[in-house]
């Protein structure tokens, strides 16, 4: 099955995307898909399935996934309970420059997102942690959101409470004619 590309935008004057989805009819019908963006994705509670790449797996009592650009996935979530809570945060890897991640501050976050291009799965405190601070991202705007995100990463970074699921194989190739010609695309 092909994957699709998904367009990101993030909202004006904004460098990365958040979403917030708390209503448990909202989900649509899953389909494969693939973006350039970095994506974390928190589900509070709940059972679903993990389909990322060439990797499947379950997950029960919520998730908190971080994926690298390019690697195929459906949607998460599979049944859902009451209080349910899905935040989806997506970020291109120079959403804050070219350089950001060379810094010598950044290395910690910059090997995140390298362990992110095989798919990460975190567990234990840190899952049920950061999930409360992801939920809490969406309530901050502007230069405290941008704070508290880069804090959240530096966490992820750090916690040794994670599993690669080793699906970064079967990450779509995407060259730079094909991103200018799916752009021009969508500019028409």
């Amino acid at each position: 099955m092909k994957a699709t590309l998904e367009k990101i935008e993030p909202v004006f004057r904004n460098s990365f995307t958040i979403r917030k989805f708390t209503d448990i009819n909202y989900l649509g019908k899953p389909y494969w898909h693939f973006h350039p963006e970095y994506e974390i994705v928190y589900i509070s509670n709940g059972r679903g399935k993990r389909h990322i790449g060439d990797h499947v797996s379950f997950y029960e009592n919520g998730d908190l996934i971080f994926l690298g650009p390019n690697m195929p996935h459906f949607g998460f979530s599979e049944e859902l309970y009451d209080e349910h809570v899905e935040i989806v945060v997506q970020m291109r890897e120079d959403f804050l420059g070219g350089e950001f991640l060379s810094k010598p501050e950044m290395v910690a976050i910059k090997h995140l997102f390298e362990r992110s291009r095989q798919g990460v799965t975190f567990h234990g405190e840190t899952k049920h942690r950061i999930g409360e601070r992801l939920v809490q991202l969406v309530e901050y705007n502007g230069f405290d959101r941008l704070l508290n995100l880069l804090s959240i990463l530096q966490s992820l970074a750090h916690s040794g409470e994670y599993t690669l699921l080793n699906a970064g194989s079967f990450a779509v190739e995407v060259n730079a004619q094909d991103h200018e010609r799916m752009r021009s695309i969508y500019e028409f």
